[in-house]
């Protein structure tokens, strides 16, 4: 009997898109079908986010636009899963009654059921997470030669700007073995680069018995033959130590490249956050990560407006960027969620003025940007290709640049080069202030 066919449309980040990819095995594996048009699909999921107010947003536009393939589609079963219904629950069975099923991202496993059936209930939200989750199968089409590796669920700090431990739990670390056969066999499938995410990397096998670190993790997954990169997302400053320092300064597949989110440098601020980690703790970690792995490339990201900034505050956050130059940096202006402790703070910044202090960070930050690409200019380096059209202009990356978030290198008419291939390039000239571009020496 034919299964329907399935559209399925994610947002937020890279988690949620591993979190579709399982939803997407345990589907391939009971027989459905895929499109990549929503009007052929007779079943739509839709995997969202609710991070800030703007992604809360942009999930629910998403899903009252796919609803409408109920009218004019082939659209007869409307699923929403992630963050948003475990956020709301079952307050979204009257304000969005165009879908049929709510899962939160702890009922993923639970996708076949609701697509297969017609039952009476019609929101699952568990909030402890299910030991089955580490286990999923994983449908993932190769598009480009890179994926991300959740290697952990939920998270333990206590940031009181953040709704994430609400929405996802506490730190729930997936077992080696599991994470090592997932990887495997992505790389089996084309993967050249791996990209390991989670609410926090480094904190990382903490709750496990016995307890792991990153660092027995990735040691494990730098013997997986045919990999080239392993690349480390979302790490707490606090949580770096040395073991790791080193570990990333003498393994040539990890990237000399740490992604660690700081959120702002100013001790007030930094307190009020919850973070932990002091100004002087971050301009130490800094220096050392500069110090012991030469060329390494920093990314970090910064909170604009918290509640209580002052002008005087966030000054020092712009001499701390003018300072430190980070070669990578993004900026979130502060959305006030309810259900956190800074929700009540007073002396809640004007949005104008959060508004303005965004445009004046994120100037500067392009200004360092594109002195550090010029300072490329005449060097050479191993780029991963990861796309190509049929004209042989290619697009990849140096270690320096992650997937998605970062520039790219362009390479113009190469028409030899394959998508996956790890090529020398010499860098040639700054394209649109974050790209590069490229010509290849070696491949």
């Amino acid at each position: 009997m034919r299964k329907e066919k399935v559209f399925l449309y994610t947002l937020g980040c890279p988690k949620n898109t591993v979190d579709s990819e399982y939803m997407m095995g345990l589907m391939n594996r009971a027989g459905f079908d895929f499109t990549s048009d929503e009007k052929e699909g007779e079943i739509i999921i839709i995997n969202t986010c609710c991070f800030i107010k703007e992604a809360e947003e942009e999930s629910v536009d998403a899903i009252l636009n796919l609803a409408e393939n109920k009218k004019d589609g082939n659209c007869k079963k409307l699923i929403v899963c992630g963050c948003l219904p475990q956020r709301y629950g079952v307050k979204l069975e009257n304000l969005l009654p165009e879908v049929d099923f709510f899962l939160g991202p702890m009922n993923i496993d639970k996708i076949v059921e609701v697509a297969e059936k017609s039952r009476s209930k019609k929101v699952y939200i568990d909030n402890k997470l299910n030991e089955a989750l580490s286990e999923l199968p994983r449908l993932f089409i190769p598009a480009r030669p890179y994926s991300y590796l959740k290697i952990s669920e939920g998270c333990s700090h206590s940031c009181t700007y953040c709704i994430i431990p609400k929405l996802r739990g506490r730190l729930k670390s997936r077992k080696i073995p599991f994470i090592f056969y997932e990887a495997e066999a992505l790389v089996k499938n084309g993967i050249k680069e791996l990209v390991l995410v989670s609410q926090d990397c480094t904190a990382y096998g903490q709750d496990l018995d016995p307890p792991l670190t990153l660092v027995d993790l990735c040691r494990r997954l730098v013997n997986i033959q045919g990999l080239h990169w392993l690349r480390i997302l979302y790490a707490n400053p606090l949580m770096i130590n040395k073991e790791l320092i080193n570990l990333i300064k003498k393994e040539e597949k990890i990237c000399k490249y740490i992604d660690m989110p700081l959120q702002h440098i100013n001790e007030k601020i930094l307190r009020k956050m919850g973070r932990g980690a002091t100004s002087k703790k971050i301009k130490g970690l800094i220096y050392d990560l500069r110090d012991k792995i030469p060329g390494i490339y920093l990314r970090t990201s910064f909170i604009i407006g918290f509640p209580g900034e002052t002008d005087k505050q966030f000054e020092e956050l712009l001499e701390f960027i003018r300072d430190v130059r980070f070669e990578n940096l993004g900026a979130f202006i502060y959305s006030r969620e309810e259900g956190t402790p800074a929700y009540n703070l007073s002396h809640q910044v004007p949005e104008k003025v959060k508004e303005d202090r965004y445009q004046c960070l994120m100037t500067l930050q392009k200004e360092i940007a594109a002195k550090k690409n010029r300072d490329m200019i005449g060097k050479r380096v191993w780029v991963l290709i990861d796309e190509k059209n049929s004209k042989g202009d290619c697009s990849g990356r140096f270690y320096g640049q992650a997937p998605e978030i970062d520039g790219k290198v362009l390479i113009k008419k190469s028409m030899l080069l394959k998508k996956g291939g790890l090529v020398k390039t010499e860098i040639l000239s700054v394209y649109k202030d974050y790209d590069l571009l490229g010509r290849v020496v070696l491949h």
